[in-house]
Formats: structure tokens, sequence, C-alpha cells
């Protein structure tokens, strides 16, 4: 299923082929009726045969996904097309945001950029690079703040976020400080 949707997609976006890409596309949906990727497939299909110029065909996935996905994000593309160019220009808005605040934390103004982050998880709680953020809020308050607000702070990300990258980083540094505090423990004791 993964094989024929990436191929599908190879075709249209890489190579260009996009009759090719509605080839692989549509035998993924006649092997595989109920697979993942049936809602992006009949989008797929839907751009595809509209870049080719086939209005018949692209209207006939256009009306499964407005039928079918009245609700979906698809769907309000294809009622909606400026949605798409506000989605991307979000989307760009967001990284300009998230660059910025990296950049503050880079040059070490900690409180700066830990303002930033609160703002994002407000302003935009369902973002992708919310992740990030969180992450980014913890060593801004690792700089600003005490070790037990460091370690609160990264067990928030790995409780938030047990599927995101940032979870693997935000578990690797509570483990160093976990090694750090034993460490001095048994200092003490001797």
């Amino acid at each position: 299923i993964d094989a024929y949707y990436n191929v599908g997609a190879i075709y249209k976006e890489r190579i260009q082929n996009n009759p090719k890409s509605v080839e692989a596309i549509e035998e993924l949906l006649q092997r595989y009726p109920e697979n993942k990727y049936k809602m992006q497939c009949y989008y797929h299909l839907y751009r595809t045969y509209s870049a080719m110029g086939n209005t018949t065909k692209a209207d006939y996935y256009k009306n499964i996904i407005l039928t079918q996905y009245p609700n979906s994000e698809y769907a309000q593309i294809i009622l909606h097309p400026e949605t798409a160019k506000d989605l991307a220009a979000s989307k760009s808005q967001i990284e300009a945001f998230y660059e910025q605040t990296y950049a503050m934390y880079l040059a070490g103004k900690y409180a700066e950029a830990l303002s930033n982050c609160k703002s994002a998880e407000s302003t935009y709680a369902k973002n992708t690079l919310i992740p990030q953020f969180a992450y980014l809020k913890a060593l801004c308050v690792g700089h600003t703040q005490n070790v037990d607000e460091l370690e609160n702070e990264l067990r928030i990300v790995v409780a938030k976020y047990p599927k995101d990258p940032v979870k693997v980083k935000a578990q690797d540094m509570l483990d160093a400080i976990k090694k750090r505090k034993e460490k001095g423990k048994k200092k003490e004791q001797n």
C-alpha cells in the first residue's frame, strides 16, 4: 500500500509523469479499496486529472471527496481554493516565527525566546511545530530557572509528544540530569 502510494506521488511530483501517477494510484485503490490513503488517493487523482485536463475524471473524484468526506481539509480546499493558499501562508509564518525564536535562544535571549514559545502554544496550538516550541521552551526554562523546573518541562514534552522526535531529545536530557543527580548523591555519601 505504501509503495503504490509513494510511487504515485513520485511519478506526479518528481518525475512529472501524470499518466503513470494515475496508473499507480488507481492500481492501489483497485487492489486495496479500504487502504489508509483512500481519501488522499481521491484528492491526488482529482488534482492529477485536473492537471491533465480530464474534467470528467477530475469531477468524479471531486464528487467522491465532497460527498464522502465533506468536512475534510481536502473538501475545504476544493470548495475554497484560497484556503490552500492561506494554509501555506500560515505554515510559512509559523516556520518564520520558530526560526526567529530559535535565533533568540541561540543569542542567549532566553526570556524573550521563552515568551515566544508560550505565545506559540496558544496561537498555533494545533501546528506540527508545537512539539519543537515545547522543547525549546524547556531549554529556555533550563537557562532561566532551576533544574527541577527544567525536568518538569522535559517531562511535559515526553508525555505530550511521545511520537515526535523531540521526545527522544527530551528523554536523553532527562536521563543525563538523573545521572548527574545520582553522581552528586554518591559524592555526598562519601
